[in-house]
């Protein structure tokens, strides 16, 4: 089977690239004196909008990855996430320098008076232990559970985004581009709500996939290989080797039962490399152990 694009070594540089190319811009065009009649006006929305946008972005991997079938699309998740925080970042330094000079006791006075510089402020504060535990580190330290439940606020950030942006707008009385964010969110928001919805009248559980591109111990490896979840929530990725024709974003490993446990293989079948094997056990080992003290 081919391997997917979203898979290539460059997909992530180039998914950088792109999302620092509004910062260029935005930095060129302040240096250039090319934001207008109103350049602080200017910067602020602007960085606001990419805010937005990249919110709607990283809320929409998870439909596009079931809905198109493309698993390695979570691969950039937390990229795109960081990326809507840098710009949440910048879009209050802007206001905080441009509008209020950097004045703590004028900002602390100011924030509280206007709604939705509130609202705003506390989508914000919402965003910084996201962004503060979106690397691997943090995942295998909160363990998969924990941080799925903390990263889950991104929902309420995506709410608190609208109506900052809502209220922004009350008072021009321009709510057009509001309209197409906020039927965008409630899209987004509203595939989620139906399709757990119709997972658990079906009785079936909630997939709730260990965070994407969270290496294991075969990182010291240097084996061309990708990771996946294992059986047991919280535990680390373990490689599956290439051969498997699959997409390993979205697949478990587990030993064969008809097979010797010293010869465990990916679930569709492809043996893992000798080396590899001592770390599947490991892991296996973890897994019959927490089963064990759970019944």
């Amino acid at each position: 089977m081919a391997r997917s694009p979203l898979l290539h070594p460059a997909a992530k540089p180039l998914l950088f690239a792109a999302g620092l190319l509004p910062f260029v811009w935005l930095f060129y065009a302040a240096a250039a004196n090319q934001l207008g009649a109103n350049p602080a006006e200017a910067l602020i929305r602007a960085s606001g909008d990419w805010t937005l946008r990249l919110l709607c972005l990283t809320l929409a991997v998870t439909p596009l990855r079931v809905l198109a079938n493309q698993p390695a699309l979570a691969r950039f998740r937390r990229m795109l996430g960081l990326f809507a925080f840098f710009y949440a970042l910048l879009h209050f330094l802007a206001y905080a320098w441009l509008d209020m000079g950097f004045d703590a006791a004028v900002i602390a006075r100011d924030i509280p008076k206007r709604p939705f510089a509130l609202v705003g402020f506390l989508a914000l504060l919402l965003m910084l232990p996201l962004a503060a535990t979106s690397f691997n580190r943090a995942i295998r330290a909160l363990g998969a559970a924990r941080w799925q439940a903390l990263h889950r606020a991104i929902y309420a950030i995506a709410v608190l985004a609208i109506l900052h942006f809502f209220w922004m707008r009350a008072g021009k009385h321009d709510f057009a581009e509001v309209a197409v964010y906020a039927a965008i969110v409630a899209a987004l928001l509203g595939w989620r709500a139906l399709r757990l919805r119709r997972l658990r009248q079906a009785g079936q559980p909630v997939p709730e996939p260990v965070p994407a591109s969270l290496p294991g111990p075969q990182a010291a490896s240097g084996l061309p290989t990708r990771s996946i979840s294992t059986t047991c929530p919280g535990q680390p990725t373990i490689p599956c080797w290439p051969k498997c024709a699959i997409d390993c974003a979205s697949t478990t490993v587990r030993p064969a039962r008809a097979r010797p446990l010293a010869s465990p293989v990916c679930s569709a079948g492809s043996r893992l490399p000798r080396r590899m094997r001592p770390v599947l056990l490991r892991v296996m080992a973890r897994c019959i152990a927490t089963d064990t003290d759970r019944s």
